[in-house]
């Protein structure tokens, strides 16, 4: 085969330049090539290998990563949720034993008035609870 219809590749290794290089092989498909010069022979090397081959390990690998990426983020997520139910539930415990200690400490009379405006009066004779509705 003369130098001049010889591939990229094998070129670049008989001109004595070593390089890595991307090109299209005989067949068409994207390829990437290593050469090499040998210069007591006069030789050069071309080790080549098609892209996808070579990018196969590489997508697997992002792929495995991804997964685990969205793994963790799920797990990060759930522990959140569960920090925030647990703080929630410590705050109305807190504010339940606040109306609980208010109400004990009520005098006689009390007005307990909610949201939609509605009055409720009570009288407390000796140690008689009177609800709050819920918020």
């Amino acid at each position: 085969m003369p130098l001049s219809t010889a591939p990229i590749p094998a070129r670049l290794a008989l001109e004595g330049r070593v390089i890595f290089v991307e090109y299209n092989d005989h067949r068409g498909v994207p390829a990437l090539a290593a050469t090499q010069h040998i210069p007591l022979t006069g030789w050069g090397l071309v080790r080549k290998i098609d892209r996808a081959e070579a990018m196969e390990d590489f997508r697997d690998m992002a792929m495995l990563e991804s997964v685990a990426v969205g793994l963790l983020l799920i797990l990060l997520g759930g522990l959140l949720l569960s920090l925030r139910r647990s703080v929630m539930t410590r705050v109305r415990k807190q504010e339940e034993e606040m109306a609980r200690a208010l109400l004990e400490s009520a005098p006689d009379a009390m007005v307990v008035v909610n949201k939609g405006g509605e009055n409720r009066s009570s009288e407390r004779s000796g140690r008689e609870t009177v609800r709050i509705p819920p918020r």
